[in-house]
């Protein structure tokens, strides 16, 4: 038996001794029962548990000798047992490395032929996408025919496109083409070069045909604009100044290509959506940029035609109010601030979706120069210099008005201060509106322009020969019912068409540090290729690109000849009047009651129109200056009129300044001009109470008593009675009848001071000063005024 079987063998033996425990357990105890039964119950003698006892001791000893003698037996048979473990193991990888190395062995070859293979189909693909490339399929696309539908027919949009599918194969074609030419080994490849060639040529046909077929949608659109603004303005008879010409609508504009798409904002997130026909023909105009820079310069005019009928429909349909001018005139103003967000989001649009950068100062490329956004706006803006103009002075024409009429129609002074305010605050809201920077990051860095040049006998002869007659500006008619402000403005536009240069007759760029805008794809320049300065021409120097917008200059300069006008109709209605003594004599009624005349009141009135006036707009200087002269001119007239009234004199220029002072009362009167009113106030009040005060203490004999004591307690009870009971106005005076004539207001300040002054002299006439009549009398006096 070997070592392994005996360490088996005794594990075995314990394990049986081990499961015998409990038997052997029993057995004990049973012996303990069977000797109880045996003896009796009396127990076991002390002599039987120590032989049970020593049994025990002598059993758990063997099993501790036998525990061990085999313990070393078994450790190294548990350690042979390891050994023999790991062996197997051992022998096990070794088995299924074997099985690997058979299969790896069968399947590599397998394997090597499969990406043979797959790179062979490579291959065969590259090789049919090059063939592909460099032979694209054209038949689809009948130029011929295609363009011949461009100059004599409509646009359809099958054939539009056809010929933008085309393009866009074609611009896949042309990166293929130059990522090979990228390779080290197929640089000057003449068949690559030749492909080239023949992409460049078919691409210049589809950027001329879009260009074509764009020029004519355009001008479509842009007749059917002016028709519907033409057409809205009957309607917007019915509403008013609240009329929105109704632009939008299929069923009113025929834009079959999506024209409108190009001044909206396009969402490149929305894959689900596909981009319009003229959309995708505009970024096609992208690769040329001379297409690109004659479309922008048809749609700059475009857009100023459009917005000129827009204004004009609008003005005509609302209605004159000879009687609110300024309402009229607010919803001019407000149109021409809608119709100027509106034309700064179509020009946003327009270059954000041209590829054009709305805030770069130096738009060129190849000798292109394009306009700034800015400028562009600024062009379209000044179709409405003139119609604003026209409409402003016609709202505000004033009527012929003798100067002897005079403060009586002072209306047209705040209708004309009121129109000041209004044109102000707009030309505040448009420099804030054309001073906002230009969203760049909705733009791309710059132009995207892919390809060559167009060739002289290809694209650009076809556009030579058609640039007269395809002219954008010929094609808005002016009919014999418009106005003649838009004859004007046609007429002016009949000449030689802005934006369109002669190709042949151009000047070479020289200045090559000019920056270039980073392109989509790799542009490429050929020896015959040329830099050409094209670059709008709208009347401006190259020193006044940075002048004003002309829309905020005629504002101002209507702003400033209204402001003349308006201090020349104050000087001519409000000074020159009030200076002259003849123009107005005081009615009978006047000089009886010593009431403020007429004039004073008008003029209350007048100053309370342009506070009114004042309050709807911010601080004015010209409310200041106006207020001022105002307020000097009406003040001498009361001081030369109150002549005439002698001895009332006091109380006339009181009943006046009280009136004026009501007028003054607003919040947004600065406290100066109050403050001299009240200064004069104060004057002609003490002048009352100093009279008035002399001629009451003659008629108490205030005088006579200080020196007779008999006569003191005569005058004491008189003015205790005066005050406690019938009151100063009961008294027969002249003064006191003057009293009776002044406003309430003034009247109360007038009668608490003298009943002030005379319980003084009864204070003073009294023996005890701080007596309860005397503070009884002071009590009351303090009830009367306030």
């Amino acid at each position: 038996m070997d070592a392994a079987d005996r360490a088996k063998y005794c594990r075995e033996r314990l394990e049986a001794l081990r499961l015998e425990l409990p038997r052997i357990a029993r057995v004990l105890h049973s012996a303990d029962e069977h000797l109880e039964r045996r003896r009796g119950p009396q127990g076991l003698p002390p002599s039987v548990a120590q032989i049970r006892i020593s049994m025990l001791k002598t059993s758990v000893q063997r099993l501790r000798q036998a525990r061990d003698r085999l313990k070393p037996a078994i450790e190294g048979a548990m350690e042979l047992v390891e050994c023999i473990n790991r062996v197997a193991e051992s022998a096990a990888n070794l088995r299924r490395r074997l099985a690997h190395i058979q299969r790896s062995t069968v399947h590599a070859e397998m394997e090597r032929l499969s990406a043979q293979i797959s790179l062979t189909e490579k291959r065969l693909l590259a090789l049919n996408c090059l063939m592909g490339h460099l032979n694209p399929s054209m038949t689809n696309v009948d130029y011929n025919s295609l363009e011949y539908e461009s100059h004599a027919g409509d646009p359809t949009i099958s054939g539009m496109e056809r010929v933008l599918e085309a393009a866009e194969s074609l611009m896949e074609s042309k990166r293929f083409c130059d990522s090979l030419q990228e390779l080290e080994f197929l640089k000057g490849s003449p068949v690559i070069h030749e492909a080239t060639q023949r992409l460049a040529t078919n691409l210049d046909s589809s950027c001329e045909l879009s260009f074509l077929w764009l020029q004519k949608e355009s001008r479509r659109l842009s007749t059917s604009l002016c028709d519907v603004f033409k057409d809205a303005s009957a309607v917007a008879l019915r509403h008013s100044t609240g009329f929105i010409p109704p632009v939008s609508g299929d069923h009113l504009i025929n834009d079959k290509l999506g024209l409108r798409s190009i001044l909206e904002q396009s969402d490149e997130s929305d894959e689900n959506e596909k981009p319009s026909i003229a959309l995708r023909a505009l970024r096609l105009l992208k690769l040329r940029p001379t297409y690109l820079y004659h479309f922008l310069a048809g749609m700059r005019d475009i857009l100023g035609h459009v917005s000129l009928n827009s204004f004009a429909a609008y003005t005509s349909a609302v209605k004159m109010d000879a009687y609110n001018r300024t309402a009229v005139l607010e919803c001019y103003l407000n149109h021409l601030q809608n119709t100027v967000t509106f034309m700064r989001r179509c020009v946003e649009h327009l270059y954000s979706n041209a590829g054009v950068p709305l805030d770069a100062a130096d738009l060129r490329w190849h000798g292109v120069v394009f306009l700034t956004a800015d400028r562009y706006l600024r062009h379209i803006l000044t179709w409405l210099v003139i119609p604003l103009e026209s409409k402003l002075n016609h709202v505000m024409q004033e009527n012929a008005i003798s100067v002897i009429e005079g403060i009586i129609n002072y209306s047209s002074i705040v209708y004309m201060f009121d129109a000041i305010q209004i044109v102000d605050s707009h030309v505040k809201r448009l420099k804030v509106e054309l001073e906002t920077p230009w969203n760049g990051d909705a733009t791309p860095s710059g132009i995207v322009i892919d390809g060559l040049e167009v060739p002289k006998e290809t694209g650009g002869s076809a556009m030579r020969e058609n640039s007269d007659k395809m002219s954008l500006d010929s094609v808005i008619a002016t009919g014999e019912g418009e106005t003649q402000i838009e004859e004007t403005v046609d007429s002016v536009s009949q000449g030689k068409p802005e934006g369109t240069v002669d190709v042949e007759n151009v000047t070479l760029a020289e200045d090559e540090s000019q920056a270039e805008f980073v392109l989509d794809c790799d542009t490429e320049k050929t020896e015959d290729e040329t830099d050409v300065d094209y670059e709008y021409d709208i009347g401006e120097s190259e020193g006044e690109e940075d002048a004003a917008d002309p829309l905020i200059s005629k504002l101002v300069g209507i702003h400033s000849e209204w402001r003349r006008q308006l201090f020349a109709s104050v000087k001519q209605r409000i000074e020159d009047p009030l200076l002259s003594e003849d123009t107005y004599e005081l009615d009978t009624v006047t000089v009886v009651d010593i009431a403020a005349p007429h004039v004073v009141h008008s003029i209350s009135e007048f100053i309370v129109d342009i506070i009114t006036v004042q309050s709807r707009h911010d601080s004015s200087d010209d409310f200041m200056e106006m207020l001022d002269l105002t307020l000097k001119s009406i003040m001498g007239w009361c001081n030369r009129s109150a002549e005439k009234y002698g001895d009332n004199a006091n109380a006339y220029l009181i009943n006046c300044y009280a009136v004026l002072m009501q007028a003054l009362s607003s919040e947004i009167v600065p406290a100066s001009f109050r403050e001299s009113l009240q200064l004069e106030l104060r004057k002609n009040v003490d002048c009352i109470v100093e009279t008035l005060s002399t001629e009451l203490a003659t008629h108490l004999g205030l005088d006579e008593a200080k020196s007779d004591i008999n006569k003191r307690e005569v005058s004491l009870r008189r003015i205790s009675a005066l005050v406690l009971g019938d009151g100063i106005m009961s008294c027969d005076l002249s003064s006191i009848k003057r009293l009776k004539l002044i406003t309430d207001k003034y009247q109360m300040v007038i009668r608490g001071r003298i009943y002030r002054l005379l319980v003084e002299g009864y204070s003073n006439l009294a023996d005890d000063s701080d007596s309860h009549q005397v503070r009884e009398l002071r009590e009351f006096a303090s009830k009367l005024s306030y």
